[in-house]
């Protein structure tokens, strides 16, 4: 999960899902089931980097991105963007996911 303010999000998925989140340096945490399985992590990242959106990310393999990116900008999705080999694009409802080309 990329946030501004983990202080905020924290209690609130300690709360409803009973998770263990435990810092692994400043800005970073791994989070943990129940059953003490790391399952993802939280890495605080400034506004000014990530934009508006404090998002999970969600991160699809695809076959082809260029086919995949022309198939989300014409169902009303947008381009936020483009990170090394993975592209952040938001669908029409303005969720934030990760796509990749698989290898």
């Amino acid at each position: 999960m990329h946030i501004s303010e983990s202080d905020k999000a924290i209690p609130f998925y300690q709360g409803v899902f009973d998770w263990q989140i435990k810092r692994k340096e400043e800005g970073y945490y791994n989070v943990f089931d129940h059953r003490n399985e790391h399952i993802t992590d939280i890495k605080e990242i400034s506004e000014t980097y990530k934009g508006k959106y404090n998002y999970w990310i969600c991160t699809f393999g695809v076959e082809n991105l260029s086919k995949t990116k022309d198939k989300i900008l014409q169902n009303g999705g947008r381009q936020v963007m483009q990170e090394n080999d993975r592209t952040l694009f938001t669908d029409n409802s303005n969720e934030a996911f990760f796509y990749l080309q698989e290898v």
